[in-house]
């Protein structure tokens, strides 16, 4: 074998404290088990300085609740640092029970998400060892090799193969991560947004999807009324939160959900305006406009004149007709 067993468990072990890294940074220390948090200190992480600061998919939450209050262009306008000593001032309202409950619940699921990604990561591995021994093996089987000169050759050989795989996985890995890290910052995203209109009007709230420029077919499908540049569909907030994510679901079973519909989806979750009823929209009294919901102007219908057979009457002395 190229590598000893100690050697394969402490590439293991690398693998396992990159993506508990990874977890702690980006989901939170509060849903790593003790175990986990020891693997890190052993490995000489200095957790203090990770808990010190929100976990970026709680700031990209906090940051979806604030998006609601300031607007959306005030949003966007707004610099990753801003939002940061925004949220290090203490003005920012607390969360609820039932939006802490949301943001745990998301960050448990990314947190098992990305630990079955390491399993994978393990076993990618595994198979390339497996496969670089194949390699090794084979300058045995050479007749131009002569037997001195085998056993350098054999271990070279795995070594350099092994070498060139690695750095195809690794950038791999980086690409899934990096996948699973847009997909999450963005549900967090919709999630915080979801969390600030269910404050103002409940669950059954009235929510669209922005859909942006470039969209995907799917996203054109799921989300507007008659393809690109049309009106977006309308749903209920609880009818989206019902449809959970479309993880797992193959491209034709996907649904209208809360967060990205897919990987590296842009579609933003956005309110209707208020006053706004389906009612009313189905009457016409409200039209798609541009990018936005506007109420038409219109005047209440005149009752129709109907012509009624005169009678003449005598009010002293004066005849008419009425």
């Amino acid at each position: 074998m190229i590598f000893t067993p100690n050697q394969i468990a402490e590439l293991m072990g690398i693998l396992e404290r990159y993506t508990l890294t990874f977890v702690a940074k980006n989901v939170g220390t509060n849903i790593l088990s003790k175990q986990d948090l020891a693997i890190l200190r052993t490995a000489g992480i200095d957790l203090s300085k990770i808990e010190a600061n929100a976990s970026n998919i709680a700031q990209a939450f906090k940051f979806g609740l604030l998006s609601d209050a300031v607007s959306s262009n005030a949003a966007k306008q707004m610099t990753y640092d801003g939002f940061k000593k925004f949220l290090e001032s203490g003005k920012f309202i607390p969360l609820n029970k039932k939006e802490e409950g949301a943001l745990t619940s998301l960050q448990f699921q990314t947190a098992s998400d990305i630990k079955k990604m390491t399993g994978n990561m393990q076993s990618d591995f595994r198979d390339k060892l497996v496969q670089a021994d194949k390699v090794a093996n084979e300058v045995k089987y050479s007749p131009k090799v002569t037997e001195a000169a085998k056993k350098a050759i054999e271990h070279r050989k795995g070594v350099t193969y092994m070498a060139s795989e690695l750095g195809h996985m690794s950038e791999k890995w980086t690409k899934d991560l990096g996948r699973i890290s847009d997909f999450v910052m963005h549900t967090a995203f919709d999630e915080g947004r979801a969390m600030a209109f269910e404050r103002r009007e409940g669950e059954s709230a009235l929510v669209y999807k922005d859909v942006y420029p470039g969209a995907c077919k799917h996203c054109i499908k799921h989300y507007l009324e008659g393809g690109v540049g049309s009106a977006p569909k309308i749903f209920k907030l609880d009818e989206l939160k019902a449809n959970g994510t479309n993880i797992g679901r193959k491209a034709v079973e996907y649904l209208p959900v809360l967060g990205p519909l897919h990987p590296w989806c842009r579609c933003t979750l956005e309110r209707v305006p208020f006053g706004f009823t389906i009612e009313d929209y189905r009457k016409g009294l409200w039209e798609w406009s541009g990018n936005m919901f506007v109420r038409v102007k219109t005047e209440a219908p005149k009752e129709p004149r109907i012509n009624r057979p005169k009678v003449k009457i005598k009010v002293n002395g004066k005849e008419s007709f009425v």
